[in-house]
């Protein structure tokens, strides 16, 4: 399963679990959940928002910490409550907050293409913890995280996107999760799940 690949990579890739870490992997351990927020984090490609070289290593510091702990605490919440919580209304809620808080910390947008990578990323990184598969029905409703080999795969089954993923309108990003959650329930599958194969698919191509 396509899965498989991923978690080597929670594992053994960039910013790997430590032999000696000290959470268990699980998605009710707030440590391992952060762990993947982390590993999430370095996918942003900060390094294309336009003057942000010039911010301080000590502010761009501050803003990874406060928005990591943030959406691993709220990311944490919405797995382990009871409660049938709408994921698009808290996805757009959550993404909206993190770009505040990094505008209140660096004095610099955070896009709204940055934004949803980084919570659709920490998802896609947290189920492929061993537990996820207990608490299936959380997962069911989140989204593909949209990057460029995501979207190559959309702009040749679909329709042509306007921009490129960073750069995506949260109006574009609405209208593409609906056309690939329409794909996903006509096979009988969801997004985040079909996400590991088609991203491995595409990328080979």
């Amino acid at each position: 399963m396509p899965i498989k690949k991923f978690i080597e990579y929670l594992v053994f890739g960039k910013n790997p679990y430590k032999k000696d870490h000290n959470f268990a992997l699980s998605i009710t351990d707030k440590n391992a959940i952060y762990h993947c927020v982390l590993k999430a984090y370095s996918d942003l490609q900060l390094r294309t928002v336009k003057g942000l070289g010039n911010v301080g290593q000590d502010l761009k510091q501050t803003a990874k910490t406060n928005i990591t702990k943030y959406l691993a605490k709220e990311i944490h919440t919405y797995l382990n409550s009871n409660n049938s919580e709408d994921f698009d209304s808290w996805h757009k809620n959550v993404c909206k907050n993190i770009a505040v808080n990094f505008y209140n910390t660096t004095n610099f947008v955070l896009p709204f293409g940055k934004t949803q990578k980084l919570v659709n990323m920490s998802f896609k990184y947290i189920f492929c913890l061993p537990d996820a598969q207990n608490n299936i029905s959380k997962f069911k409703s989140c989204h593909m995280a949209l990057d460029r080999v995501i979207l190559a795969w959309y702009n040749e089954n679909f329709q042509k996107a306007d921009s490129c993923w960073s750069n995506i309108s949260e109006g574009q990003y609405q209208k593409i999760q609906t056309d690939i959650r329409s794909y996903c329930n006509s096979k009988n599958t969801f997004p985040l799940l079909e996400e590991f194969d088609v991203w491995l698919k595409t990328k080979k191509q």
